[in-house]
């Protein structure tokens, strides 16, 4: 085993096929531990998740983010039911971890066993790391970014109507945000300044970048 919370970061990634969240996690969380699933609370599986997720939270803009969609009037982006406090938990711990880069290239910066389909159905992915990012031959610009909604996507594309030739929007329900590629001649200046006029475009404007260069993580020194 190169990591024993390989398949924390693998269900977190979408190589696992999702059914019950609280089953699913403890099924996980039985095989890292060796015991019954049925022996595992609710409570071990948050005190586990903030341990791994610990480390990613890096400074005060980290955790002020983590704490904002744990509140009751933030949990509507999450569009996972009735709000509680565990689940909010656990919905934005999973959504740090799916967007930890695991490697570039051939390059591992964490290690990461194997999806295992003893433990649940595996869906299809061809790269189980999720983080290689191949460089595109187009002549445009591709760019990658998240935002908070499909609300900000939606009035950015409106801003950059004509502007691009190829729009790649992906949402892993529940999890809050939204993964969106797109290919056009504009420059990264000028995609920043359409960004800038969104009213809620903070996450997009902080994690642009080149796809080949994209990492998920918000700068958060950018406004």
């Amino acid at each position: 085993m190169k990591n024993a919370d390989s398949h924390i970061y693998l269900y977190a990634k979408g190589y696992y096929r999702k059914g019950d969240l609280i089953k699913d996690l403890k099924r996980i969380f039985g095989k890292k531990n060796t015991i019954d699933p049925e022996h595992i609370t609710d409570n071990d599986i948050i005190c586990s998740l903030l341990k791994i997720v610990w480390p990613y939270i890096k400074d005060q803009y980290h955790f002020m983010d983590f704490i904002h969609v744990l509140h009751p009037l933030s949990y509507w982006k999450l569009d996972s039911g009735s709000y509680t406090p565990e689940k909010a938990v656990i919905y934005k711990c999973l959504s740090i971890l799916r967007n930890v880069r695991v490697e570039y290239g051939h390059i591992a910066f964490i290690e990461i066993d194997d999806p295992d389909p003893d433990i649940l159905p595996l869906t299809k992915h061809t790269d189980k790391k999720g983080g290689q990012m191949n460089k595109t031959t187009n002549t445009t610009n591709v760019f990658k970014f998240r935002a908070e909604g499909l609300c900000d996507v939606e009035e950015l594309k409106k801003l950059l109507i004509g502007k691009m030739s190829k729009v790649v929007i992906a949402q892993e329900l529940p999890f809050p945000d939204v993964v969106m590629e797109m290919e056009t001649t504009e420059t990264l200046d000028a995609i920043k300044q359409a960004m800038q006029k969104v009213s809620d475009g903070h996450v997009m404007l902080q994690t642009i970048a080149p796809k080949d260069e994209y990492t998920g993580e918000r700068r958060y020194h950018e406004k």
